[in-house]
């Protein structure tokens, strides 16, 4: 399904990162007439948090093909030191009517089953042509635990809050070093945002049925296979990082059995 809406995938400069390919966002704009976009930032599953600028920049090619942007900015609350989130509230009115932000208490505070999310309109027409989709689909109706739960949560949970995004930058911290000093064939690119760990198995020169054999039976671990987010993403595994950090020990002990000795001859296990 997300194949036929046209999804975009980013284009990944080794020095830079990951970028949004401008370019050929514009051609899809420009030969498809998309009424609708949807981004993620902080991106999932790369971690990367959008500057007001490639958002202006964003917005500028909307505005052109007029294109309304659904911002999911679920993640936006889970920042590591030292980075900034830019909403695309945040700059300025002149945006306000071609765009939505979504956002929810589920990933910071693990209200996921509880399944209440937000979607901030500031423009009134847009808002009520949205508000009379959910009704059509009876989708304006929500559970008042759920709305408490959400409520509570981002009003009375600062400081528990600051204490988790401690947690998760220092498990990410040492994640890494160990990564750098045991896993040679593996790449963890960086991250501004999200608990999520975004990390290039390619050295192994495995295809993605192999890397998911090995991750299992050698590694004794299941992470989310990057050829789930499209080609982009083969030869990549997520790793969550939103765990105990005994947890990370057990994972990072798997991996550390992965080698070129250890894969040589792999199958698929079939």
């Amino acid at each position: 399904m997300v194949e036929n809406c046209w999804r975009i995938p980013l284009a990944s400069r080794p020095n830079d990162g990951y970028q949004m390919d401008f370019c050929q966002l514009e051609r899809l704009f420009r030969h498809a007439h998309p009424p609708l976009m949807i981004l993620c930032n902080p991106h999932n599953p790369t971690g990367r948090c959008w500057s007001a600028n490639e958002l202006e920049q964003l917005l500028l090619l909307c505005e052109t093909y007029d294109v309304t942007l659904i911002s999911d900015e679920i993640w936006a609350d889970l920042l590591l030191p030292g980075e900034t989130f830019t909403s695309v509230l945040h700059l300025g009115e002149r945006w306000h009517k071609r765009v939505i932000s979504a956002t929810a208490a589920s990933k910071t505070f693990g209200l996921s089953s509880l399944r209440i999310s937000n979607f901030l309109i500031p423009d009134p027409t847009l808002r009520q042509r949205f508000l009379s989709r959910l009704d059509a689909h009876g989708l304006d109706v929500f559970n008042a635990l759920s709305v408490q739960a959400a409520t509570t949560a981002w009003n009375e949970s600062r400081q528990w809050l600051d204490s988790l995004l401690d947690y998760l930058a220092e498990n990410r911290r040492w994640f890494v070093e160990q990564a750098a000093e045991y896993l040679p064939w593996a790449r963890i690119i960086p991250a501004q945002g999200t608990y999520l760990l975004w990390m290039d198995c390619k050295k192994l020169g495995l295809d993605d049925e192999q890397l998911k054999w090995v991750m299992a039976d050698v590694a004794g671990i299941a992470p989310s296979m990057g050829s789930g987010f499209g080609p982009a993403g083969s030869g990549f595994v997520r790793l969550n990082l939103g765990c105990p950090r005994t947890y990370l020990e057990m994972a990072m002990d798997g991996l550390k059995r992965i080698s070129v000795n250890t894969i040589k001859g792999v199958s698929t296990g079939g």
